[in-house]
């Protein structure tokens, strides 16, 4: 009587154990995989504000954003243009980017860029401008003259 008992026993626990292993394997019911992740939000029956006594607290301010200014300060006129290019064929054209208009320019020889500055010079590594009011030379380079320590686009001014 007793082998007939724990074989029932036996027998039952595991067909309960063979049940829960197939229902824990069993998919969500839930068809929107989103559906599992989503967190909702707890009510409480505190009326005390807590968020606004912590925000107060300075450890737990929200860090105030520094303010930017719209514009960037940049330098202005030829300063601000970097040579990239140079084409010595007829046409002869230097190829010019303007970091604050943010455009490549294309200038032909003897043509005005900006206020006052035209193009006299164009050469296989710099070009030559010349204000047309004070005639002042501006010398924009195109490569780096490792042996002077020069930067890769250096620009200087001609007297």
């Amino acid at each position: 009587m007793n082998k007939n008992y724990l074989l029932h026993c036996g027998f039952l626990l595991s067909f309960i154990a063979c049940l829960s292993v197939v229902y824990n394997y069993q998919r969500a019911t839930t068809t929107n995989p989103k559906d599992v992740h989503d967190i909702t939000p707890m009510q409480t029956d505190s009326e005390f504000d807590w968020i606004a006594v912590l925000s107060k607290h300075p450890q737990f301010k929200p860090e105030e954003q520094p303010v930017i200014a719209d514009e960037p300060i940049m330098r202005t006129g030829l300063q601000n243009s970097t040579l990239i290019g140079v084409i010595p064929d007829a046409p002869v054209v230097a190829i010019v980017f303007s970091a604050k208009s943010n455009k490549v320019v294309r200038v032909g020889l003897g043509e005005e860029w900006l206020e006052d500055w035209v193009l006299i010079n164009v050469e296989s590594d710099h070009i030559i401008w010349q204000n047309e009011k004070t005639h002042e030379k501006y010398l924009q380079k195109l490569f780096v003259n490792e042996k002077k320590n020069e930067s890769l686009l250096s620009s200087t001014v001609i007297h």
